[in-house]
């Protein structure tokens, strides 16, 4: 598939010209400042970039960005021009590796794709999204191209919600399962300003994720992880401030664990109403 692009200013059209990245670093170094072309979805569009050149048992993945909006982690494998069967057999091998990370989905970007190798995405069992990156100069303007192929289905749960604290009378709507959690619990932090950490951990148990936590998170921890701790990229980024320090919250929440932080804030007092299914 050839991506062609066109400027039209008082009905005359012109083509502009694609300026193909001329390095793979240059590619990445793109998508590092500019993480929202990673966009897959309205569902997963909050994209926060969490490793750059990660290294683990002999792999090195090019891009880890993890989407706060749906809780997701993605391998991101970069290819300067065309995405081949190497390229997707290099992003298998990274999403059925028992390693320390887990990815929820694979992305491979590239400039373009072979029918072939689409359709082999496409039949693939692992959920695969390819993003084809084009840059396109008109003089001092500068224009991205991206054309995105997902995955036909997917059986993950991508429910909203809505919460509300009628002690504050404050309402937050569109959330994912993750940014629920982390609502809740700065609610209750923000009206328990003497709590400690401690006391946090107490109020929020693993057990309200119904095991459905991996053995080393919780739901609270200190903020403390080293920027090489493996275990940042389950936590949002944003922390938290109680009594005794700063607190960071865990992002891996989904159907089978999200139960329990609902009741939690029933618990609480405040509302948690389920919109509609994406």
């Amino acid at each position: 598939m050839e991506n062609r692009l066109f400027k039209v200013v008082n009905k005359t059209t012109t083509e502009m010209h694609n300026e193909p990245f001329r390095f793979e670093h240059t590619l990445q170094e793109f998508i590092v400042e500019h993480p929202s072309v990673l966009t897959l979805s309205d569902t997963m569009k909050e994209v926060e970039i969490s490793w750059v050149e990660k290294k683990e048992k002999g792999r090195r993945y090019d891009i880890v960005a993890h989407f706060n909006d749906s809780g997701d982690t993605a391998v991101v494998e970069l290819k300067r021009n065309k995405i081949d069967e190497r390229a997707l057999k290099q992003i298998k091998n990274y999403m059925s590796a028992s390693t320390q990370e887990k990815f929820d989905c694979g992305i491979l970007v590239g400039s373009s794709i072979s029918p072939k190798t689409l359709d082999a995405i496409r039949k693939s069992r692992i959920e695969l999204y390819v993003i084809l990156l084009n840059c396109f100069d008109f003089g001092e303007i500068e224009n991205v191209s991206t054309i995105i192929y997902a995955p036909k289905e997917t059986e993950r749960d991508y429910t909203k919600y809505t919460l509300y604290n009628p002690s504050t009378n404050s309402s937050i709507t569109n959330l994912s399962k993750g940014k629920l959690v982390y609502e809740i619990i700065k609610e209750y932090v923000s009206s328990h300003p003497l709590k400690t950490i401690e006391e946090l951990q107490k109020e929020f148990p693993i057990e309200l994720a119904n095991r459905g936590l991996e053995a080393k998170l919780q739901i609270i921890i200190k903020n403390d992880l080293g920027e090489d701790d493996k275990l940042r990229i389950r936590y949002f980024k944003d922390p938290l401030t109680c009594a005794d320090g700063e607190i960071l919250i865990c992002n891996q929440w989904g159907i089978g664990n999200i139960q329990g932080m609902i009741d939690k804030a029933k618990e609480l007092g405040m509302k948690v109403t389920s919109l509609n299914k994406q």
